[in-house]
């Protein structure tokens, strides 16, 4: 009698411990499947930088800082190429739309540096430094799925020798996509993958 009472004790124990078992396993794949699912009803949102002939095209709005920039000093090229229209897109690869989307970036425009030797003939420990920072924040009410919004950024004739652009935070009301600034690219006059002697690279460098 007594044995029967054992057994049947221990029986009962092991099929509540195995239904514990069984409810917890559950509990957790539905939290994996709901995590997942939260984050696949979210818009996603990327950025993109590009570089194009700009086609006789040319905006002084999109340019307005630049404009306010003396560039015939030393440490700017002294040589120019075709215009070139930098461009910054914004594109929704998700299944939902964004909204009240805030995209806040930055253009640092640098010039050349460098050392002196002997004379202003010898060039030493040629670089580029920061000069000026250009910040910019754009605002979009809806970005629908599978579609995008082109940004003009700059348009460049070899002005200055180099520069990067950088998200400094991108959201919707949905998610944030970008909180951490991040170099998304970078121009570099064309010229200085080509120099062909000391001439040519002093007047890249403004000298």
């Amino acid at each position: 009698m007594i044995e029967n009472i054992e057994f049947l004790f221990r029986k009962l124990l092991n099929e509540k411990i195995i239904t514990l078992i069984i409810s917890i396993l559950n509990i957790l794949i539905a939290y994996r499947v709901y995590r997942f699912t939260k984050k696949d009803v979210n818009p996603k949102l990327s950025v993109k930088s590009t570089f194009e002939d700009s086609e006789n095209e040319y905006s002084k709005s999109v340019n307005k800082e630049l404009l306010e920039i003396n560039f015939e000093t030393r440490g700017f090229p002294k040589i120019q190429h075709n215009t070139k229209l930098w461009k910054l897109t914004i594109e929704n690869n998700g299944e939902l739309p964004a909204t009240n989307v805030v995209l806040d970036y930055s253009i640092t425009i640098k010039k050349g540096d460098f050392d002196f030797g002997i004379d202003e003939a010898d060039i030493l420990n040629k670089r580029f430094i920061d000069y000026k920072t250009i910040n910019r924040t754009e605002k979009f009410d809806y970005i629908a799925p599978d579609s995008k919004k082109v940004l003009k950024v700059l348009y460049i004739q070899g002005e200055f020798p180099c520069a990067d652009l950088k998200v400094k935070k991108l959201k919707s009301d949905e998610i944030t996509f970008i909180k951490k600034e991040i170099k998304i690219d970078t121009y570099e006059h064309p010229e200085f993958s080509m120099i062909v002697d000391g001439p040519h690279e002093r007047k890249l460098f403004g000298i």
